[in-house]
Formats: structure tokens, C-alpha cells, sequence
């Protein structure tokens, strides 16, 4: 049995077109939508690093930002790369929904953030802004633990990740 290529078979087949679909309108009783929020997260901030994934999550930040019905809020890590201010972990030295974690230390054996003041500050930006969607573009610099602080702080519709890998030691166990 010999196949016919797809776009003869589309050929064969009686040409209908539907009719327009009418714009639906409103209801009065309807609320507008809220602007779904999202958290894109990079392990170094391409302000500071020029590396490929820094632009990549940056430029996806951008991209949502752009959009109407977005609110965008870039969280990045500086690396050791901004001086650290006592008492503040998340600076914003780059614009307003642009925050960038000011540390000197991580475990990339454990994979895992040693400073106690992290868990805090974050949950209370997790808070603040309130995430439907988190893209962790990767954890280094963060500690695989905030996979963890997400859940409990926020519990996002979505987490998105491009993580490279997770070493079998620095899995966390919790139910999504």
C-alpha cells in the first residue's frame, strides 16, 4: 500500500471555511485578570558575568517584561562580584523588579548556600511579589535548598529549571 503525501491528501479533502469567531466581549460582571507574575532566577547576573546562560535568563526577563500581561522580576546572584552592605542580601542596583544576591561563599560540593540570612530575605521577597511562575535558571550560587524555600514560601502554579544536574547527595526530598 503506497502512501500519499500529506499535502495531497489536504488537497483532496473539501475546502470549508469556517466563519469568523465573533470577539467575545467582556461581561460587566467579569474582573480583568490579574498580570501573571513570574520570577526568572540566574546563579550570576550578565551585568557582572558574561556567560551564556546569565544572557539567555536575562534576556527571557526581558522578553516578559515587555508583555501586557506579565510582571517580570529578575532575581540573579552576584558571585562575590558587588561588595556586600551588613545586614542586606538582596540589593537592587539595576532598576526596580531587578534584584541581585549579594554572597561571598558557596558549597559546589553539596551544592548548597551557607549564608543563614539567604532563606530569609528570600521568602520575604517570595512574599512580596508573590510568583505564579519561578524559572531557576540554575541554582549555584542560590543552593539547591531554595527549591525548597519556593514550595514553602509560594507554592508557584509552575517551576521551570534548567538546572545542568543534581548530585545524588544534594537532593531534597518534598512532595511538589
Amino acid at each position: 500500500m503506497k502512501r500519499r503525501p500529506i499535502a495531497t491528501a489536504r488537497a483532496r479533502a473539501p475546502a470549508e471555511t469556517p466563519a469568523p469567531l465573533a470577539a467575545k466581549a467582556p461581561r460587566a460582571t467579569e474582573q480583568p485578570q490579574p498580570p501573571m507574575r513570574v520570577l526568572v532566577m540566574s546563579h550570576m547576573d550578565p551585568r557582572l558575568s558574561r556567560g551564556g546562560a546569565e544572557i539567555a535568563a536575562f534576556q527571557m526577563y526581558q522578553e516578559l517584561s515587555s508583555r501586557e500581561n506579565v510582571t517580570a522580576c529578575f532575581l540573579s546572584a552576584s558571585g562575590g562580584k558587588l561588595p556586600e552592605r551588613l545586614g542586606v542580601r538582596l540589593v537592587q542596583p539595576f532598576g526596580l523588579n531587578e534584584y541581585v544576591y549579594v554572597t561571598q561563599g558557596f558549597d559546589h560540593f553539596l551544592h548548597a548556600n551557607p549564608d543563614p540570612e539567604f532563606p530569609v530575605e528570600f521568602t520575604a521577597l517570595l512574599h512580596e511579589f508573590r510568583p505564579d511562575i519561578v524559572h531557576l535558571h540554575h541554582y549555584t550560587n542560590f543552593g539547591v535548598e531554595t527549591l525548597h524555600l519556593i514550595r514553602r514560601a509560594c507554592q508557584p502554579r509552575a517551576l521551570s529549571s534548567r538546572c545542568m544536574s543534581i548530585w545524588p547527595s544534594a537532593i531534597i526530598s518534598a512532595r511538589w
